[in-house]
């Protein structure tokens, strides 16, 4: 590999944590942030590399099964009930008029009466794939 070059090069755990160390705290100055944003144009809209493309199934497949299982970075884990707590404090401002899935056309009997439950995204039929059998969601 020549001199000074890093491609496919893998930094150690211990390296990992002392750059993360050293950077921990640091702010970047207006001038580092300028030239990053002159190197490095927008990213967003039309400038995109995805801009008005879309994956194909396949590749949804692909990134699907890819994070499937223990594959998946939450697999095993539960969130604390101090983080449970946050996560619900968060999301309190997205309930009533405030939610995605709130109908302005329902009455306040129907929504008493849950008679109103929108559509899920896709079907109301799902696939545990835990046990790999169809179930069909309340």
């Amino acid at each position: 590999m020549p001199r000074g070059h890093k491609k496919g090069y893998k930094h150690s755990e211990e390296t990992k944590m002392k750059i993360s160390k050293a950077h921990t705290g640091k702010t970047l100055s207006e001038e580092h942030k300028r030239k990053l944003s002159e190197n490095f144009p927008d990213r967003h809209g039309e400038n995109h590399p995805m801009y008005g493309k879309h994956q194909s199934e396949e590749s949804n497949r692909k990134n699907s099964e890819s994070h499937e299982g223990e594959k998946n970075h939450m697999f095993g884990k539960t969130h604390s009930e101090e983080t449970r707590k946050k996560m619900s404090e968060n999301h309190a401002d997205f309930s009533g008029d405030k939610s995605v899935r709130w109908n302005p056309n329902l009455t306040d009997e129907d929504r008493q009466n849950h008679r109103h439950r929108p559509p899920l995204h896709h079907s109301h039929i799902w696939l545990d794939r835990r046990s790999q059998r169809s179930c069909v969601k309340p």
